[in-house]
């Protein structure tokens, strides 16, 4: 974790690594010590890119108890997972509360850690070249985003969240030169979009800045790019927009804004349009029936035999276990903590249930009777221990654990004894599922 120091006020604690003071609820530890481990890995890559180092260390503020404000993961795989940067300071706020389900977790819960994390830290640096006080003065805001973006999807490597920009980006520009919205440049630095935050509007205005850094860098080289931040290091509150980008754009790349967004409409035209097929959505109509009816939300996590159906639901930001019939009946509540609990799995004599809980700060594996009586905690470590599968004869249980400082699957006793490595490689594993003979394991992986 590479504590210097500690501070605990609050219910809150403080550790510092090399460049960075994190600040986290005491909830928090499991969470903020992979994200400690994140911010140091991507210092050097997010410093090089900007070619700009920072003076003194950035904060960081990790909040696993509130919604993130901004809707980033539209398909909720996260309970909430996003963040800001505190202009005045260059503090990093991120909220990341626990996954409605870890079992995939594999690079899963890293790589959406690295992705939030990259994007806000890359922000701090811009800031930090632009001058935080001008950059109250800086518009339009859109390019900062497209900058983070950019550096997301191509140094980062980011298939997820942010990074996905570069994924939808194609087809997406496509579309809107067809539908002749697409927006020259210099029409981009002097309009701003007015929808809400995750509106189609704004989301095409950062995939349109996202293709001009991408041009930028890839187009005029890195190099040249560089020089071209240098000049938005004079931005003058004094003069437009445009000129502040002109003499930007003159520096960096010797280009008046004419000849530069003729340039880039060339580049796109043929980077993002030709060979690009728009993706097209078609409305598909599935027959089923509702099972719960209310505002959170519910994730289903196993099935008996019985037709008794485990789900996780939040309650108050916080995840809990639950039960109903497959009618969507006789609901009961089986786990009430203040901590969030998920992962949970019959045993396939449908007697015990197994799940992930960080009740204790920490995400360890436990064991309760089918009624939510008897609970037992199976780990009792700092690891991130999650997941747990049965094995067909309930004598064993599967589980994803980085205690070998990756993500591998071993497997404990359901007296929680003797844990054994079952996958040990030099990549991320997750999912564990055994084989109904109980020979075989099947489960996710990074590795190619």
């Amino acid at each position: 974790m590479n504590n210097v120091s500690f501070s605990n006020s609050m219910n809150s604690t403080s550790f510092e690594t090399k460049h960075f003071i994190i600040h986290y609820p005491n909830n928090g530890v499991t969470i903020a010590k992979e994200l400690g481990k994140v911010a140091e890995e991507l210092y050097v890559p997010s410093i090089k890119f900007m070619n700009h180092t920072l003076k003194n260390k950035t904060e960081i503020i990790l909040d696993v108890t509130k919604k993130s404000p901004y809707n980033i993961y539209h398909w909720k795989i996260f309970t909430s997972l996003g963040g800001y940067v505190i202009l005045q300071n260059g503090t990093i706020v991120l909220f990341i509360q626990p996954l409605w389900t870890m079992e995939s977790l594999g690079s899963t819960f890293k790589k959406s850690i690295q992705d939030i994390f990259a994007h806000e830290f890359n922000h701090v640096i811009f800031y930090d070249i632009i001058g935080r006080d001008n950059y109250e003065y800086f518009k339009p805001d859109w390019f900062g985003e497209g900058l983070a973006c950019y550096f997301d999807y191509t140094y980062v490597l980011m298939p997820c969240g942010w990074g996905r920009i570069g994924d939808r980006s194609p087809s997406i520009i496509k579309k809107a030169f067809e539908n002749q919205t697409f927006r020259s440049f210099r029409e981009l630095i002097t309009t701003e979009p007015t929808g809400p935050f995750d509106s189609e509007e704004r989301m095409l205005y950062i995939m349109e800045s996202y293709a001009a850094v991408k041009f930028m860098v890839e187009f005029y080289g890195h190099s040249n790019f560089l020089h071209f931040l240098d000049g938005l290091e004079n931005w003058s509150k004094y003069q437009s927009t445009y000129a502040n980008f002109d003499n930007a754009i003159s520096r960096g790349f010797g280009k008046s804004m004419i000849e530069f967004d003729e340039e880039w409409d060339t580049w796109l035209r043929y980077n993002f349009t030709f060979g690009v097929e728009v993706e097209e959505y078609k409305e598909i109509d599935i027959e089923g029936k509702r099972l719960t009816n209310d505002s959170m939300y519910q994730v289903p996590s196993s099935w008996s035999n019985e037709g008794r159906i485990l789900y996780i639901d939040e309650v108050n930001d916080n995840l809990d276990i639950y039960v109903m019939d497959e009618d969507g009946l006789n609901v009961t509540r089986l786990t009430i903590s203040e901590e969030s609990d998920m992962d949970a799995k019959f045993s396939p004599d449908e007697s015990k249930i197994v799940f992930t809980s960080l009740r204790d700060g920490f995400f360890n594996i436990y064991l309760m009777d089918s009624d939510g009586s008897n609970i037992t905690k199976l780990t009792d470590d700092e690891y991130i221990d999650v997941g747990p599968t049965w094995s067909p004869d309930t004598n064993r249980i599967a589980f994803v654990s980085d205690r070998d400082g990756k993500y591998d699957i071993f497997s404990i006793d359901v007296n929680g004894t003797d844990i054994r490595p079952l996958v040990s490689s030099p990549y991320s594993d997750g999912a564990p599922s055994f084989s109904p003979d109980g020979k075989r394991l099947v489960f996710s992986s990074n590795r190619t």
